[in-house]
């Protein structure tokens, strides 16, 4: 009563388990069993042409034909493990994942029951047909694997990669915004779809960029805070990624780029824009924070960037920022409010 495969001799008092669990076979629901293991471990049957119908052998009598719980009493019919062969295991997910980012890998043709094991930078845990997977640390290569007992039925290796949105955390004075996923190479294989979501809560904006999805670029009206959302939909669940920018496109010139205004602890000053604008690309600016009596409370110079100003302990009034960028003899001059 064989299916093929290696012949596994099994003498009086041996372990019979040794022929089901050397990874041959694996468990499964009666529906998609192609043998069944009885109680005592030492009588089996083949599931026959007929439905509903198994074949087996009691010692040296015929073979027989008979419903899946007949047989000698001896053997404990009613005690009952469904196997299949082992076949090919397809594990559908892309082999790249972001660090930060959880995956739910679906298995195909899995056994009914199954452990997972992995490499010591990736988490991986069974979830009834799938493997819920994340990566403990960035960025490097890992793996998983799926194992029945201690055979190994299948092996995926993956990628781990910090995957962000990149882009200048502010909006330009006329409202343009331009961002791109790092790392992004063949959109057709990705398909991002782009929000735009005001802080404040609210409706939002989703944006379809076709073959070009790892880029995006929008137009801002309104002044405030927005999330930009990235939203990436594959087999294995969707994944989010997120960066808030400030948009002040009521504002021209440098004044724009000098946000939130009012303020109440970080105050950001986006020389990258303020360079784009002015088309001055190799020049450093001075950048100087004055109290309402000409004192400087904060200064410092930068080529591009960011510069954040902490201004949680200073009073509430009125401020001034002086940009200054060498060539000109005068600062650009811009008010701030600080209130707490």
């Amino acid at each position: 009563m064989v299916e093929g495969g290696t012949t596994c001799w099994l003498y009086p008092g041996s372990d019979l388990l040794k022929y089901w669990d050397d990874g041959s076979y694996v468990s499964t629901t009666e529906s998609s069993a192609s043998k069944v293991l009885y109680g005592n471990q030492d009588h089996s049957a083949v599931k026959s042409s007929v439905s509903g119908k198994y074949e087996s052998k009691w010692g040296s009598g015929p073979k027989m034909r008979h419903a899946v719980g007949y047989g000698p009493p001896i053997y404990n019919m009613s005690t009952k493990v469904f196997y299949k062969k082992a076949g090919s295991i397809y594990i559908d997910c892309p082999s790249r994942i972001s660090h930060g980012q959880y995956y739910n890998f679906i298995i195909d043709n899995p056994p009914l029951s199954f452990t997972c094991s992995s490499s010591s930078n990736i988490s991986a845990s069974k979830s009834s047909s799938s493997v819920n997977v994340s990566s403990t640390t960035c960025c490097s290569s890992g793996w998983f694997s799926i194992m029945y007992g201690s055979y190994q039925l299948a092996k995926y290796n993956l990628d781990v990669s910090a995957v962000n949105i990149t882009g200048p955390a502010s909006v330009k004075s006329n409202g343009e915004y331009y961002a791109s996923i790092s790392g992004c190479t063949n959109p057709s294989s990705n398909n991002f779809v782009w929000n735009v979501i005001p802080a404040s809560g609210g409706s939002y904006t989703t944006y379809y960029f076709g073959n070009n999805n790892c880029n995006m670029g929008v137009n801002f009206s309104t002044t405030g805070y927005y999330n930009i959302r990235a939203e990436l939909n594959t087999s294995c669940g969707t994944q989010y990624f997120y960066k808030t920018v400030y948009a002040n496109p009521s504002k021209s010139g440098v004044s724009g780029f000098i946000y939130p205004n009012p303020v109440d602890d970080i105050l950001y000053v986006d020389l990258d824009n303020i360079v784009n604008t002015q088309n001055k690309t190799t020049i450093t600016y001075d950048v100087r924070l004055y109290d309402g009596q000409g004192n400087v409370v904060h200064k410092t110079s930068a080529k591009s960037g960011i510069i954040q100003f902490n201004v949680s302990n200073l009073p509430n009034g009125i401020y001034f920022i002086h940009i200054y960028d060498g060539i000109s003899s005068t600062p650009d001059v811009n008010k701030v409010i600080v209130s707490h």
